[in-house]
């Protein structure tokens, strides 16, 4: 299916920030931009996006969707999102 990839992580600090986090990412793996998926997998306490898209603009849609979508809910959780 997809011709381009990216990978995004997000450290949450902990297994249950990590499983808070997957769950509201798990959306976005079943209802991303259209030509797009996301695969989510979580290890040590960081959540690993696998992304990937038809095209260059696909993947950018669905990484910022994925991005935005991690920071609002780390931030809700008391994460620092500032690396």
């Amino acid at each position: 299916m997809a011709q381009h990839r990216a990978e995004l992580t997000f450290d949450c600090g902990s297994a249950s920030t990590a499983a808070l986090l997957l769950r509201t990412l798990g959306a976005e793996a079943t209802e991303g931009p259209e030509g797009s998926s996301v695969r989510l997998r979580v290890q040590a306490g960081v959540v690993h996006a696998d992304v990937e898209g038809e095209d260059i603009a696909t993947l950018r849609a669905a990484i910022n969707s994925v991005a935005r979508l991690a920071d609002t809910a780390l931030r809700t959780l008391g994460v620092s999102t500032k690396r």
